[in-house]
């Protein structure tokens, strides 16, 4: 039976956060704590993941790295692959004892990558899990859809998309249909309209944000 988490759908300010997920998160992340504590969910011990477009000093992958069978991270930025300028990013992003929280050998049990989401550098069902967070709305649509036709290509048949993002920066009903089009759907039950109690930011205008889980469409029987 799905539980709660799985439903697709907006955050609301009442949902479970963690500021202190791997690192204290910074104020100014507003909806990390949320997102990150709802996508951490979904990590299970045999898994093979992906942390897509991961960032630098964000600390998702760090999470996978000590919850998961075997993690991979990839980034368009080539410091993904730098070990020291991912240390330095982390010191700048949070503190030097910050910092010193992490594990010394952490960064060796993530396989890192410099790659664009629209070529990963994997193999043809090769993820459990792929994890996008907060990653779409700096994508235009072109770029989401080839970023959705490799999520596809690279899942194992059962595999799943857990992924954030902003709204309206992000328009729903295209990025439905492109998750469509690359053979996802959604993996539980979907709410589209904003609550009242609804998680937002005025700062660059009202954003709110959703999560979503998909999973690739099983073949018909023949």
């Amino acid at each position: 039976m799905l539980t709660e988490a799985w439903t697709s759908r907006f955050f609301k300010r009442e949902d479970q956060a963690v500021q202190d997920f791997v690192l204290k998160l910074p104020d100014a992340w507003w909806s990390r704590s949320y997102e990150y504590e709802w996508a951490a969910s979904f990590v299970k011990a045999d898994d093979v993941v992906l942390d897509a477009a991961s960032g630098i000093s964000h600390p998702f992958k760090f999470h996978l790295a000590a919850s998961a069978k075997t993690v991979y991270a990839c980034d368009i930025d080539g410091r993904i692959t730098n070990d020291k300028a991912i240390m330095e990013d982390v010191v700048r992003e949070f503190s030097q004892s910050e910092a010193a929280r992490l594990p010394e050998d952490i960064l060796q049990t993530i396989h890192r990558a410099e790659a664009n989401l629209t070529s990963l550098p994997y193999e043809d069902a090769f993820f459990d899990k792929i994890f996008c967070i907060s990653v779409m709305e700096h994508l235009d649509v072109s770029v989401q859809k080839r970023a959705w036709e490799q999520f596809s290509r690279t899942l194992k048949p059962d595999g799943y998309v857990i992924m954030t993002f902003d709204y309206p920066t992000v328009d729903i009903g295209i990025l439905e249909t492109l998750a469509e089009l690359a053979d996802f759907e959604y993996a539980g039950p979907v709410e589209s309209e904003i609550p009242a109690d609804a998680l937002f930011d005025d700062r660059w205008g009202r954003l709110y944000c959703y999560r979503a889980i998909f999973r690739k469409k099983k073949p018909p029987s023949i």
